[in-house]
């Protein structure tokens, strides 16, 4: 029960991250740039927070920043340990622990196509995570012709990296997904 309402809460953390990274980004489009491509529109400078929003289930959401300067984040998932593994769509995964980011992201995650609708995208980890370290996501694959093609894919979490990447299901490119 107390997962289900935590869940619940998750959409708004992740906006809230979404737009303190947007702005971090606006505010430093310079290390944007040096990470990785820039995806995406600028947006206005956002304040330090907490914020409050009206949502139709809950009067008066309060959205805390618990990270800056990510690039366009689009997944999360906790850790055992209380961190977060968070996923930017330019093809980086990035832990944030102790509320705070850290600086270098995971190593070994495999190139993803940015282009059209393209990133490095959801992210989940299996079941017995504890025993077996396995880390499932998903990424829009570069393949033939400049197309890409949404894969589910597996890793291995080990230390800042992760080993033993195998890609699990990849359909054949479309060519909705050229740009």
């Amino acid at each position: 029960m107390t997962s289900i309402r935590s869940a619940r809460f998750i959409p708004f953390m992740l906006a809230g991250m979404l737009t303190a990274s947007h702005a971090q980004q606006a505010q430093q489009p310079q290390q944007v740039q040096q990470q990785g491509p820039v995806v995406g529109l600028p947006v206005p400078p956002l304040g330090a927070g907490p914020f409050e929003f009206q949502a139709a289930e809950h009067q008066k959401v309060r959205v805390s920043v618990v990270a800056r300067g990510l690039s366009h984040p689009w997944s999360l998932v906790w850790l055992p340990d209380g961190s977060m593994l968070v996923t930017e769509r330019p093809g980086r995964i990035r832990v944030v622990r102790d509320g705070k980011l850290e600086p270098t992201p995971i190593a070994g995650v495999p190139r993803v196509r940015t282009d059209g609708n393209g990133g490095l995208m959801d992210i989940a980890l299996h079941p017995r995570f504890a025993e077996n370290r396995l880390v499932y996501f998903t990424y829009t694959k570069p393949v033939e012709n400049g197309r890409g093609t949404p894969t589910l894919a597996r890793g291995r979490l080990d230390g800042g990296a992760l080993t033993d990447v195998r890609d699990l299901i990849v359909p054949e490119a479309y060519e909705g997904n050229s740009d």
